[in-house]
């Protein structure tokens, strides 16, 4: 046959990773060598496994290319999680080669899930016919438990820790062998591997101890020669303490050039990091969001203690913004469609001429764009990544960029739609289209609604010259006016500054603890700028009223429908960990 297995997957994670895993380890599998006389050489290895890559079509029979595989495979590999059971062109391809080959060839792996729920259904059963006291023959179902390789995991790690496990096992039902002798076999073959290389190494040293043997014999020699002149002795022992003085003169030099090469090291590590920040600051400005977040993420490590790469507050709280993290009723990336060829998308971008004569308006902005939104006004979309809402009925136009977006792009629009509840933008020098969606506050997170009063607490006082000096609320910090543009945050009665925050917009209105953390947030106008134990920022948290420790979430504001007042909501404080992981999930997908 031209196969030797047809790997049968549901095209989703993990069903995919595990399927890639088992078909490149089983076209490296090599039998044995006290095995392989049983075989003719041809099959000494399992050299072509099919895996089809692409998710199925939607009609009625499977596609030429797969029916010709299953026909042509010799086994049928299914990679079973509760999805798989829910796939009819997986139940397909496993009913359609039983038929031709029946059960026996038909191998399991299970990934997720208990057995009943992922095994395919003929797999749980067989057809047995007997007969009763009156020779009466009966076909009845007698449940049975499949033979299976269990390769479950909570991730991908631990998965690969049994998918070698599972090759032996899938290889040893192929090869109709045992599965403890197959295994044993493997074993015994790295240990005689592993005893190859050990007895080099042994040749290694004995020539090693030879050579030391001949050069002790040497010395010896000399040594007695040496020894008739009692003068030269000391002359010889003399020199040797010399040189090892200055040999320990050298280690020293050495191992002070060597820290001073890793914290060159590290420094260089934390600029390069720094550089990162800024770097995905300004990729973002430019339009390529997801850029930006993969280029801080790439100067990251894994953990805040991790010992690869050094943290530093400034790409927590940019891969923060990245995120859009703490932002809401603004319009945030969602995924990317590729690049458009010439006319290819224009009836996807429709037409926008109709409004060409509000360019007058526009301080010298083209229109690149529009699309209507929900509520029967406008969306007008200019060259200079500006937005304006057009009421047609009002004849009013207002630029809604600060509204809709947390950013001030500074790149040029080519073309742009909003249509269908989603926002794209195609923006210059890029070969992607970015897709946007509204980020709105969800419902169960609504916490209580406040009047001005209350929320006014937080923004009673301000930083300025008048007022050069304000106290944390468990008066532990202080801050102080420097100019309009510069805050200095002190511990305590300090001199010295511990950190300065710079350039940030709207007054300074104070600096509170967040309760059982050893972190702050200092508010500038409507957001918060979270401050950890080092006085460093590490995000900013939109429409900021405070924090609740019980629920170790932050709590944001948002104006009523009557504007008599404001609404909290709550959404959780996220850890650098959560960060990490929720970037990994993203740029995974794109």
């Amino acid at each position: 046959m031209k196969f030797n297995a047809f790997i049968s997957y549901r095209h989703v994670e993990p069903d995919i990773y595990v399927a890639k895993k088992l078909q490149q380890k089983l076209e490296h599998f090599k039998l044995p060598k006290s095995l392989r006389k049983k075989f003719p050489k041809e099959r000494w290895r399992i050299t072509r496994v099919f895996r089809d890559q692409d998710e199925l079509p939607l009609a009625d029979s499977l596609s030429e290319e797969i029916d010709e595989a299953l026909k042509e495979s010799e086994y049928l590999i299914a990679v079973c999680s509760p999805r798989y059971k829910e796939s009819e062109w997986c139940k397909k391809e496993i009913e359609d080669y039983t038929k031709m080959y029946g059960l026996e060839k038909t191998l399991l792996v299970l990934v997720e899930g208990e057995p009943e729920d992922s095994f395919p259904e003929n797999q749980l059963y067989r057809d047995k016919i007997i007969k009763d006291e009156n020779g009466n023959t009966e076909l009845i179902r007698e449940d049975v438990e499949p033979l299976a390789a269990d390769v479950r995991g909570t991730n991908n790690k631990e998965r690969d820790k049994k998918i070698d496990d599972a090759v032996v096992r899938l290889a040893a039902m192929m090869y109709e062998l045992d599965y403890d002798d197959l295994r044993r076999r493997h074993r015994e073959q790295k240990i005689r591997r592993m005893a190859g290389i050990a007895s080099i190494c042994a040749g290694v040293f004995f020539v090693f101890g030879l050579v030391c043997l001949l050069l002790f014999m040497r010395i010896n020699s000399l040594t007695k020669a040496l020894e008739n002149t009692n003068e030269n002795l000391t002359q010889l022992n003399s020199q040797i303490l010399e040189n090892g003085r200055e040999l320990q003169e050298k280690n020293d030099q050495l191992e002070i050039l060597n820290n001073t090469l890793q914290e060159q090291y590290k420094q260089e590590q934390i600029k390069y990091a720094e550089s990162a920040a800024e770097n995905a600051e300004n990729t973002m400005k430019h339009g390529r969001l997801f850029e930006a977040l993969k280029i801080v993420r790439d100067a990251m490590p894994d953990t805040k203690d991790g010992k690869d790469k050094p943290y530093i507050a400034r790409t927590e709280y940019m891969l923060s913004e990245a995120l859009f993290e703490y932002d809401f009723n603004m319009f945030v990336p969602e995924s990317v469609l590729p690049e458009p060829d010439e006319n290819e998308y224009d009836e996807f971008w429709g037409s926008y001429a109709d409004y060409y004569f509000l360019e007058d308006y526009m301080g010298g902005d083209y229109i690149a764009g529009a699309g209507e939104l929900s509520d029967g006004t406008i969306m007008l979309i200019t060259d200079h990544a500006n937005f304006y809402r057009y009421n047609p009925e009002e004849i009013s136009l207002r630029n809604f960029t600060r509204t809709w977006f947390d950013i001030q792009f500074d790149n040029y629009i080519n073309r742009g739609v909003y249509r269908n509840g989603k926002l794209y933008l195609w923006f210059n020098k890029t070969d992607y289209v970015t897709s946007f969606t509204w980020k709105v506050r969800s419902e169960d997170s609504f916490v209580k609604e406040i009047g001005f009063d209350d929320f006014n607490k937080i923004h009673k006082s301000y930083l300025d010259a008048e007022n050069p000096v304000m106290w944390s609320d468990d008066g532990k910090i202080r801050i102080e006016y420097a100019s309009p543009r510069v805050v200095n945050i002190f511990r305590g009665d300090e001199k010295e500054p511990t950190s300065s925050l710079l350039d940030h917009t709207g007054k300074c209105f104070g600096i509170y603890k967040l309760e059982e953390t050893d972190y702050y947030a200092i508010i500038f106008a409507y957001d918060g700028y979270i401050l950890n134990e080092n006085m460093e920022e590490i995000a900013r948290v939109k429409n900021y009223y405070g924090y609740s420790a019980e629920d170790n979430c932050f709590l944001q504001f948002d104006w009523k429908d009557d504007n008599k007042g404001y609404k909290l909501y709550k959404y959780p404080f996220r850890s650098y960990e959560e960060l990490i992981e929720e970037a990994d999930k993203i740029l995974e997908n794109i």
